[in-house]
């Protein structure tokens, strides 16, 4: 029986309703470039509450990275963009971006959060 990647990925999801609350604070309060720092208190503060974790703030500035060791073996990074764009939001959502701030030129914008995440996985030998 072969199954379809669909199938797959819904075999494996985990059940991500307690972060939905983070995602929806993230939506509606972006910060552009460089200007992430209530973002970044809020990524933080998140991560601290799990103990296995090395949290290294102001990475690039603005960044957060955690570590989880788990002894010898492959590595997995996880990274994401908590910058936003300087774009109106339209979408209509109940927690869709009202926000507005200045640009580094001291310029006021609208701000919409998009999220891509990215997942990289270190191969395994040959």
């Amino acid at each position: 029986m072969t199954l379809r990647i669909s199938e797959i990925v819904q075999q494996f999801r985990p059940d991500l309703t307690s972060y939905e609350s983070l995602y929806k604070h993230l939506h509606s309060n972006p910060e552009l470039s460089f200007q992430e720092h209530e973002t970044s208190a809020k990524i933080q503060h998140d991560l601290q509450q799990h103990d296995l974790l090395r949290i290294q703030t102001n990475v690039g500035r603005t960044g957060v990275a955690a570590v989880l060791e788990n002894g010898h073996g492959p590595t997995v990074l996880l990274r994401a963009d908590i910058d936003a764009l300087p774009v109106e939001e339209k979408t209509g959502l109940a927690y869709a971006s009202t926000k507005r701030m200045n640009n580094l030129e001291g310029i006021e914008k609208p701000v919409m959060h998009v999220s891509i995440p990215t997942s990289l996985g270190q191969p395994k030998p040959t």
